[in-house]
């Protein structure tokens, strides 16, 4: 009985830290919903101002081939009381039977109701 008392301090310790999500994860999932045209998922990722740019953002890759190339973000600061997360890598997609490429930027992170969501681009 006394080990239980002694381990659960540790168990919810370790608890909290497995329920904390990294914003870079977050922006991740989100260009990869994107790019499945995925509105279910984006709407889960997706802070409350922005909702209404989901059917345009669904629609600009409904109908084309795309993917994450070399993809990695982390954190790197703040802007406007938001999390800035750097992404690097690009969005490689066919238009038309034409290979292009566009590079990664940087994308503001903030939390609503304990979840990390994609809240536009940051300007840094």
């Amino acid at each position: 009985m006394k080990r239980l008392f002694l381990l659960l301090p540790i168990l919810l310790i370790l608890a909290g830290c497995a329920n904390e999500a990294d914003p870079s994860d977050t922006i991740l999932q989100y260009l990869e919903a994107r790019l499945a045209a995925d509105t279910t998922r984006l709407q889960e990722l997706t802070c409350a101002e922005l909702e209404s740019e989901i059917p345009a953002q669904v629609a600009s890759f409904l109908s084309i081939e795309a993917s994450l190339e070399d993809a990695t973000c982390t954190t790197n600061g703040e802007q406007d009381g938001m999390t800035v997360v750097e992404c690097t890598g690009k969005i490689v997609y066919d238009y038309d039977g034409e290979r292009n490429e566009r590079e990664l930027t940087n994308y503001l992170a903030t939390q609503e109701n304990g979840e990390w969501k994609m809240c536009g681009e940051a300007t840094q």
